[in-house]
């Protein structure tokens, strides 16, 4: 047999102003992050153009000198949510910080827009490095790194858990018998509770145990960079699947 054949998958990162912190100052662009309407044909020409995913960043806090499309930008579990009404294919991505949260909250969010698109969501786990994000949460600081990837992990095992609690076929739905739901088909193991600190895990550690897509800033080194930190979250993730 032949090398199996592989390809490349495309995502478009959305910024309704452009990807240049000066891109709203063109001729006809957006000058608003907060346009429906840009957002919905940004998903719409992507879906044309047979792209993979559509990817949405979130920040907890701004600063005034931020790029123009991160001084106001929708909620992106409620913008992916009515994405999935203006697109048939194309996935959905937004970001959602363990942080800040529970995950309960984030378990059902993202499940109900699993349902409501068809199985097109996805999650785009991050900690929050901002500091000053702390004060819109009434705590006094920001969690340190170490502590922040220790809580993402577990929190990441809570949300798998809360999503297998029940096996696929409990919903019977039997109108002869009346039985609707097949109690045996719960998974008590996928009913976890947050603890504590349980876990060790740290950056680029914990995305290879985590990640199947890779979002990187190129920071001037172009596809090298891109490249680089490529294979190596691929290792990172091959040597946690041998765990």
């Amino acid at each position: 047999m032949g090398a199996a054949q592989r390809q490349m998958h495309f995502g478009v990162f959305v910024l309704g102003t452009g990807n240049h912190s000066a891109g709203w100052r063109y001729e006809g662009a957006a000058t608003s992050n907060n346009d429906l309407s840009v957002i919905q044909e940004i998903a719409r020409e992507a879906e044309r153009g047979k792209f993979d995913l559509v990817f949405v960043s979130d920040g907890l806090v701004m600063d005034p000198g931020d790029h123009p499309s991160f001084l106001c930008r929708f909620e992106p579990t409620t913008l992916i949510s009515v994405l999935s009404a203006s697109t048939r294919h194309i996935g959905l991505g937004a970001t959602v910080s363990t942080s800040f949260g529970e995950p309960y909250h984030v378990a059902r969010t993202f499940a109900s827009i699993d349902h409501i698109s068809k199985g097109r969501a996805a999650w785009n786990v991050v900690t929050s490095s901002a500091g000053k994000a702390a004060f819109n949460f009434s705590r006094e600081a920001h969690m340190e790194h170490d502590q922040r990837y220790e809580v993402a992990q577990e929190f990441v095992d809570v949300v798998r858990g809360l999503w297998d609690c029940w096996e696929d076929g409990a919903i019977v739905a039997d109108k002869a018998t009346g039985t609707f739901l097949d109690e045996a088909g719960r998974n008590i193991s996928g009913q976890r509770r947050q603890a504590g600190h349980t876990c060790s895990i740290r950056g680029k550690e914990g995305a290879g145990r985590l990640v199947k897509v890779v979002v990187v800033a190129e920071h001037g080194e172009g596809r090298h960079a891109v490249r680089r930190e490529r294979h190596h979250v691929q290792k990172l993730h091959f040597r946690a699947v041998g765990e």
